[in-house]
């Protein structure tokens, strides 16, 4: 990995990239291309680094809540089965499969210069163990870190997701 204090920061939050179904918020042929040229200028600038703070995908959105689906569809006399939890690989290799635009442009970013992800509240499951090998298999060879602390300018920068400091969004299933 990268050991030299970055000369440039770059940092997006918030990317909520997902597969595509009801829930989704953007789509890859828009935020794609914005990612990629983001991507693009990062690479160019050499000794930047790209922090995605938190949020890069909406794992939350692409899973069933952990429990009631099936009350709820029993009672609204919907026939539909609960769709099966999935483990981080298979949630990343759907993003992919949806978002192949900002996927490959994180991938090919990771060969050139760090990128960092932080986990957020909706892709918490990047801070669990096993998750830089998911990553590594959707193809993106980043660092994971809790909280991104970097010198800049001789001045040192803590950057955080923020649903820490919120009771509600701080544990998976809080009251949001």
């Amino acid at each position: 990995m990268w050991s030299r204090d970055p000369v440039a920061l770059y940092v997006v939050s918030d990317l909520h990239l997902d597969e595509r179904a009801e829930a989704r918020l953007f789509s890859d042929e828009r935020q794609g291309r914005q990612l990629s040229s983001l991507c693009e200028r990062v690479a160019r600038d050499d000794g930047s680094e790209l922090i995605v703070l938190g949020d890069a995908f909406d794992f939350t959105a692409m899973q069933p809540p952990p429990k009631g689906l099936g009350k709820f569809f029993r009672e609204l006399d919907v026939p539909r089965e609960e769709p099966r939890r999935r483990a981080l690989p298979e949630l990343l290799a759907a993003v992919r499969e949806s978002n192949p635009v900002a996927l490959e442009s994180l991938a090919r970013l990771t060969e050139s210069a760090p990128v960092t992800f932080v986990p957020g509240n909706h892709d918490y499951q990047l801070g669990e163990p096993g998750a830089g090998d998911a990553l590594a298999s959707a193809g993106i060879r980043a660092r994971l870190e809790r909280s991104a602390v970097r010198r800049l300018a001789g001045r040192t920068i803590v950057l955080q997701h923020g649903h820490e400091l919120d009771e509600g969004n701080y544990k998976p299933g809080g009251s949001g």
